[in-house]
């Protein structure tokens, strides 16, 4: 009851503040505790100091006069019409609803949910690993030229957390006049998943080498559960022979359920480290 009080009278020093009025802190001694009434609708709350009445007619809080009995009569402060009105509701009990296990495997719960790793990337032309996701084919990633071979090049589809992929869907780097021969288009590939301790071989296999040809799909013949995905490539284009199967590019890769809903839209960030928007990391 004593901490009611000193609430109480603390927000009623803050309502003599704002009027202006001046007078002695209400808890000092000769003025009396503050004291709380109800009669009918009108609760009153004051001392031998200062009192306010307060409306709560219809469950609606509405201040009401304010007396400052230090002053003398004729001192009372009537609030003007209008006053802004609180209406007082009481709090409804409901229970939290969970979702069923299952119920959302396909939904990103973020932004950073989902990153991209990769072996290495070209300097310059702005070709960093978030390209591979972002949703833009006119965007892409490309590994370094200067590799000596694909042995440690590779693209991470890090999902966050264990998805079910069903296919793959890789598109090459486009250009007006090479079309789909650029370089570092992937010609052939591995597709591996993550077991939780090592990576697993899901798929290999070729892509088209028609320069028409864009965006190409890895069909699983069963459905993995897997938190990473990690494509690799064994052989890959460049207009000229000797340096063939040395880089590898992606414009856009996703995987998806198998309903045919996307596992990586809507989560895509890249995972990087300094100016080049990648990390290297020894998968």
């Amino acid at each position: 009851m004593k901490k009611s009080r000193l609430a109480t009278a603390a927000v009623a020093a803050v309502v003599v503040g704002t009027i202006g009025f001046s007078v002695p802190a209400f808890g000092a001694s000769g003025y009396g505790a503050v004291n709380v009434e109800k009669t009918d609708n009108v609760v009153t709350i004051g001392n031998d100091a200062l009192s306010r009445t307060f409306s709560i007619k219809d469950n609606k809080l509405k201040p009401g006069k304010i007396d400052n009995k230090l002053a003398g009569k004729g001192t009372a402060f009537d609030p003007q019409s209008g006053s802004e009105e609180f209406v007082i509701q009481q709090m409804v009990t409901a229970e939290r609803l969970e979702p069923k296990p299952g119920d959302l495997t396909s939904i990103m719960p973020g932004s950073s949910s989902v990153r991209v790793i990769v072996g290495s990337s070209t300097s310059g032309e702005g070709a960093s690993a978030a390209n591979a996701i972002d949703g833009d084919a006119n965007t892409y990633w490309c590994s370094s030229e200067e590799a000596a071979n694909l042995d440690d090049q590779y693209l991470v589809i890090d999902f966050g957390s264990n998805k079910s992929v069903k296919k793959v869907k890789y598109t090459p780097r486009y250009d007006a006049t090479a079309k789909y021969d650029c370089t570092g288009r992937i010609l052939e590939y591995v597709l591996e998943y993550w077991n939780g301790s090592e990576w697993v071989e899901a798929k290999k296999g070729s892509f088209s080498s028609e320069k028409e040809v864009g965006e190409q799909t890895i069909e699983l013949e069963n459905e993995v559960k897997t938190t990473k995905l990690r494509l690799r490539a064994t052989g890959s284009y460049h207009w000229q022979n000797e340096n063939r199967n040395k880089a590898m590019n992606v414009a856009e890769l996703d995987a998806f359920d198998v309903k045919g809903e996307s596992l990586v839209r809507g989560g895509a960030s890249s995972r990087g480290l300094g100016n080049k928007g990648f990390l290297q990391s020894a998968w």
